[in-house]
């Protein structure tokens, strides 16, 4: 049986529970003492911000919980074991990785890459979102005041997942239903960018997230100060990483 697989940052075309099997026969994760939902918690918080330096990404329970499809009695083992193996960590908004849960991470994500039963899946459904300012350029010294405006904010059935920051960069990613088929995500880079984009599984969940997720960010940002339009967005039924990397 050959197993679809994607960018872990594309969680609407990654589902862990196919790849139990490949873990089992081929990894070694036992041999570090850790059990099959450890390794996908790991699995899942390999997410970061591309291109971006000296960027931390902090998880939520329930966007984990939602990413890894895990039962909350579950997903509350497994973090707290790698709490205390010391993989991750536990701050007052969520999870992050430590640099021996990365370097774990990491050595599970290409046991997975590298196995001959996975292939690429391509097709996807993406609505990528440009926005201009309408009140001049965005000062670093108010990604703050974002961050702590959006931090664990829900919009309809997007469950707030991660955060990741540095003093000149945010970004935010949503996630929807269990397992997910629609993720969202909000980049911020002062002065004058804030981009967002949409994944989904099918074209009328694509287009009602981007109807919700337009109006909602225009909201929240526009109570920071912070006035912008959203431009047409720029949809794409056959290959959503032509659009990303537009």
């Amino acid at each position: 049986m050959v197993h679809s697989f994607t960018s872990f940052q594309d969680l609407t075309h990654f589902s862990l529970e196919p790849f139990n099997e490949i873990l089992l026969i081929n990894s070694n994760f036992q041999e570090e003492g850790l059990t099959i939902e450890e390794v996908k918690v790991l699995l899942i918080m390999t997410q970061s911000a591309p291109g971006i330096n000296s960027v931390k990404t902090t998880y939520s329970f329930q966007g984990l919980r939602r990413a890894c499809n895990l039962h909350q009695a579950r997903l509350t083992k497994a973090l707290n074991r790698l709490i205390t193996k010391r993989a991750i960590i536990k701050t007052p908004h969520g999870y992050e990785l430590t640099d021996l849960g990365v370097e774990l991470a990491n050595k599970f994500r290409q046991e997975i890459l590298s196995n001959k039963d996975v292939e690429e899946k391509d097709h996807k459904y993406v609505a990528f979102l440009k926005t201009k300012l309408t009140n001049g350029n965005i000062d670093k010294t108010k990604l703050p005041e974002i961050y702590e405006r959006l931090l664990g904010k829900w919009f309809a059935n997007l469950r707030f997942y991660s955060v990741s920051y540095n003093e000149n960069f945010l970004q935010f990613n949503w996630v929807g239903d269990i397992p997910p088929t629609v993720t969202a995500t909000l980049s911020i880079l002062p002065p004058n960018k804030i981009t967002g984009y949409i994944v989904a599984k099918n074209e009328e969940q694509l287009e009602s997230t981007v109807n919700v997720f337009v109006q909602r960010i225009s909201q929240e940002l526009g109570a920071t100060g912070i006035n912008i339009e959203f431009t047409q967005p720029i949809f794409d039924y056959q290959n959503g990483m032509d659009v990303l990397a537009s």
